[in-house]
This record gives C-alpha cells, sequence and structure tokens, in this order.
C-alpha cells in the first residue's frame, strides 16, 4: 500500500511539471536563416522563425513569420538529409486548405500563416504515419523547415526545428 502511494505521489508530481501538462504541448521550433542546402549559398537579410505545438488531441499546430523577407511562394517540411534538403513530408505555405497555387506575398515583417498539421497532411515518405512520428523525427533532428521565395526559387530560408 506504502509503495503505491509512493508511486501515485511521484507520478502526480511528473505530471503537473511535465513541459506538456504546464504549457498544453510539446513546443518545437526552428530559426530561419539563409538556406546552404541548395545548388548555391544564399545571401539574403531575411531571417524567420517556425513555430510548433504538439496539441492535447494530437495535432500539430504552426506559425510562420519572417523579418525583411519577400515573395514567398511556398514553404514545406523536409526530411532532412546530409546534404541537400531532402524530401517534402509536408506542405506549410500556403495553407493544406488552401488551394496549392504558388502565389507570391510581397514584404513580410511578422507572421504570415498559421494552421494545423494533421496525419492525413503528411506526404512521400510519412504518407499514412501519424503526427506522433512526424514528432519523433523532429525531435531526433530529422526535419527542417525551407521557405521558398520567386528569388530563391530552392530555398531562401532553412532552419532544423529543435
Amino acid at each position: 500500500m506504502t509503495n503505491k502511494l509512493v508511486l501515485l505521489v511521484i507520478l502526480s508530481l511528473f505530471l503537473v511539471n511535465s513541459p506538456v501538462m504546464a504549457q498544453g504541448g510539446r513546443h518545437f521550433s526552428a530559426e530561419l536563416t539563409a538556406a546552404k542546402g541548395g545548388p548555391k549559398q544564399v545571401e539574403t537579410k531575411a531571417t524567420g522563425l517556425a513555430t510548433f505545438i504538439l496539441t492535447p488531441d494530437g495535432h500539430l499546430t504552426y506559425e510562420l513569420s519572417g523579418n525583411n523577407l519577400e515573395n514567398v511562394y511556398m514553404a514545406h517540411l523536409h526530411l532532412t538529409e546530409k546534404e541537400g534538403y531532402g524530401h517534402i513530408i509536408a506542405w506549410l505555405y500556403p495553407p493544406h486548405h488552401q488551394e496549392k497555387a504558388l502565389t507570391a506575398t510581397g514584404l513580410i515583417n511578422g507572421v504570415f500563416c498559421k494552421d494545423t498539421i494533421i496525419a492525413d497532411d503528411l506526404l512521400d515518405l510519412f504518407a499514412g504515419k501519424t503526427i506522433q512520428d512526424l514528432v519523433a523525427a523532429m525531435e531526433a533532428g530529422r526535419v527542417s523547415v525551407i521557405i521558398h521565395t520567386t528569388r530563391f526559387r530552392s530555398g531562401e530560408l532553412q532552419g532544423k526545428i529543435h
């Protein structure tokens, strides 16, 4: 009886103090700087940030922002490989519920996209997998965000998700 009570108290303390319970979900982010994985080194003053939250219902919400970033026409999650960008495993911009037309956005200084990734949004090597599979790859440092612009079609900004 005493062992069960001690275990229950320890488990309760863990749950109350866990990041998931304290913040409503697990948080991930990627600082976005000049892309290095394309055909040439990008020179840009643009920067960006991608933030992700794993919600209690198992979806992955995200927000993309940029500074001095112009004419974004698409952004993706890429499975990181040693060289290059790797496979696209989820579409971020335009959001999945919009037509995937390649439309430029003009000058960006702030948030330009907020949406949610669900399992049905996963592509290529992750098609048929779960959001938990994606989160495991993110935690292992295997997923990057790439933002493509009309100036740098193969990617202007990139960052590994941590």
